[in-house]
């Protein structure tokens, strides 16, 4: 402020002595000094706000930090995009896809079946949503829909076909995945179980408790059946015998369910083998009087019968057995194997021939036919129990092509005659 005062004294004298120099009077001098005054109060003013402004921007990073910011850090950050909306929130505004039912319900599935099932996709938003298609997490599940643009407040339907395996076991892991453009994807369960009309806890027993590197069979245990479909059942035979329960009044009366003793005890428990040399079986079969299910087979699962890596066999069976429909006695029933690798196998390695050596029935290979699914091959089989033969059979069969084989358990139940 005092150098401003100095320059603002001398500037005045320069004046007075330019003006006395050309005679001016004393008022047009003062006259011009306010002038000059002014002119240097506003250049003042100017210049002091200008100086001032960085300093009350630059106050509020001062305040934060005591170390000097980079001039990356005075970039403001990029906003990310909003996440996708997703299709099945039934409270989102702007789009929802809700799924009526909420999921797949196949129930029970008999062995070999194929079942479908359909629910609905209804847009319950304001716009209308495109559907692109679908996905799936298993290839025993293929998916019928058509993709489009679903308006609001429009529904399509969309139908789930599972292809049962031979082998009982839960389906609840697999899913449907629907995808839309721009929305995330909705995400339907399945709910199901292949089974007998009877089936078996466990579905295997394991003959060698310590591992399949401990040479120790196991012979005796319990094992509970169970009615699928809530029909009272009783056990007739188990393994040939007359069965033995865990109490005896369970053989009173049926049940819908049934813990019964298996006893493999006339096999050696290092060997496996009988007397006779025979091993011990690889299925144990339980016979009852439901009418659906009139044999149970429980596999046993032996060391020598873990399933082996594919290598270089041209096709294979995921199954390892078919339970049949029960058959009267002088009748044939017919099954689907499904092979894997078939469609792909060179025209001399498909299979065209199936036999057998049981004395139980006869097998004869009769068609093949694509797989519901679209990868896989069906054999369709057909089987004849001996005339005189009633009651539960057991044996296997030999799949066939010109440069592999590959074998295969059957198990049935034949009747008598017109019996139910």
């Amino acid at each position: 402020m005092a150098r401003w005062r100095y320059t603002v004294k001398m500037q005045v004298s320069a004046l007075q002595s330019r003006f006395h120099r050309r005679g001016l009077s004393s008022n047009s001098l003062l006259s011009l000094v306010a002038v000059g005054v002014l002119l240097l109060v506003i250049i003042y003013l100017f210049t002091s706000m200008n100086q001032d402004r960085p300093r009350r921007q630059a106050a509020p990073s001062e305040r934060s930090s005591s170390t000097p910011s980079s001039p990356a850090s005075s970039i403001a950050p990029a906003i990310p995009p909003p996440a996708p909306l997703s299709a099945g929130d039934e409270n989102d505004p702007v789009a929802a896809v809700s799924i009526l039912p909420e999921g797949f319900d196949f129930g029970v599935m008999k062995p070999g079946s194929v079942t479908r099932r359909t629910v609905e996709l209804r847009n319950d938003s304001t716009s209308a949503i495109r559907i692109l298609g679908t996905k799936r997490t298993c290839s025993c599940t293929t998916v019928e829909m058509n993709p489009g643009l679903l308006q609001p407040g429009a529904s399509m339907p969309l139908t789930a076909i599972m292809a049962a395996d031979l082998t009982p076991k839960d389906k609840n892991s697999v899913k449907v995945v629907v995808q839309y453009e721009d929305l995330a994807p909705t995400t339907i369960s399945i709910k199901g179980v292949i089974s007998q009309a009877v089936s078996s806890l466990p579905r295997d027993i394991r003959m060698h408790p310590g591992g399949y590197n401990n040479p120790t069979y196991r012979t005796t245990g319990l094992l509970t059946l169970r009615s699928m479909d809530g029909k009272p059942f009783q056990v007739t035979r188990v393994a040939g015998e007359t069965p033995v329960f865990q109490s005896a009044a369970s053989s009173m009366a049926p049940s819908i369910s049934q813990i019964i003793r298996w006893d493999m005890s006339d096999y050696d428990q290092e060997t496996g083998l009988d007397a006779s040399g025979e091993r011990i079986p690889g299925f144990l079969l339980v016979e009852t009087d439901h009418p659906d299910a009139p044999v149970v087979a429980v596999p046993l699962n032996h060391k020598i019968d873990r399933i082996q890596p594919r290598g270089d066999r041209p096709w294979f069976f995921l199954d390892r057995r078919v339970v049949l429909d029960p058959v009267d006695s002088g009748r044939s029933v017919e099954f689907l194997l499904p092979v894997n690798g078939m469609s792909t196998a060179s025209a001399e390695d498909v299979v065209d021939t199936v036999q057998t050596d049981a004395t139980t029935f006869k097998a004869e290979l009769i068609g093949i036919e694509p797989h519901v699914d679209g990868k896989r091959t069906n054999l369709r089989v057909l089987v004849t129990p001996s005339p005189g033969h009633r009651g539960a059979f057991m044996g296997q069969i030999q799949v066939m092509s010109s440069n592999h084989s590959v074998p295969f358990t059957v198990i049935g139940f034949a009747r008598e005659p017109g019996g139910s």
